[in-house]
């Protein structure tokens, strides 16, 4: 992994960002939805998933989202200098008052280094729809960063123990962020195309 993690202000236009803000407020419908495909508990009402934002809010915001991702994947094969990357589907995650990611976690194996459940993820990739809230502060502890969101930035980490993550407590307010993952498995991706773009 070359100059990871990648964290970059203005990724998104202020445009997109509004967009993409009143899709994640307001596209209830989709929330739910996303919930019944995917029924964990802990994630009732903080997951949106792009075929749900598109389908049942609106397909501006779901084409944002499509566009949005693509430049990820573009900017990910232009700094890894490979083309044999995939990259999943966004959703919406929402945050609220008491919701943290600490300690921080890894995307593709557990704290041990023994696989997850997502072994398949090389990146991972958040960006950030609002700043209207208190706490939920990103941290890398490998690497000694803190990133205090703003919204229309993007960080991209990769997915191994080197890039532990986390998020602080969110104490105020309401965290909106639309996240996606990329592949180097040309198996998976050829297995689950249609979680991919």
């Amino acid at each position: 992994m070359k100059s990871y993690p990648l964290i970059l202000e203005d990724f998104l236009s202020e445009e997109e960002t509004a967009v993409l803000l009143d899709a994640s407020v307001n596209a209830h419908e989709a929330f739910e939805e996303s919930f019944h495909l995917s029924p964990q508990e802990r994630y009732k009402g903080k997951i949106a998933l792009h075929k749900s934002i598109r389908r049942l809010y609106s397909r501006d915001a779901g084409n944002i989202m499509v566009d949005v991702t693509k430049r990820v994947l573009d900017l990910v094969k232009e700094t890894d200098g490979t083309d044999d990357l995939w990259i999943e589907a966004p959703q919406f995650s929402r945050w609220s008052v008491g919701d943290a990611l600490n300690p921080g976690h890894a995307d593709n194996c557990e704290a041990d280094g023994s696989p997850n459940s997502s072994s398949h993820r090389s990146h991972g990739v958040v960006v950030y729809l609002n700043e209207d809230f208190e706490g939920g502060t990103l941290f890398y502890p490998n690497q000694e960063i803190e990133f205090e969101p703003k919204a229309g930035s993007v960080a991209i980490h990769g997915g191994g123990l080197d890039y532990l993550h986390g998020v602080t407590e969110v104490t105020e307010g309401m965290r909106h962020t639309m996240a996606t993952f990329l592949t180097t498995d040309a198996d998976h991706y050829n297995n689950h195309r249609q979680s991919f773009l």
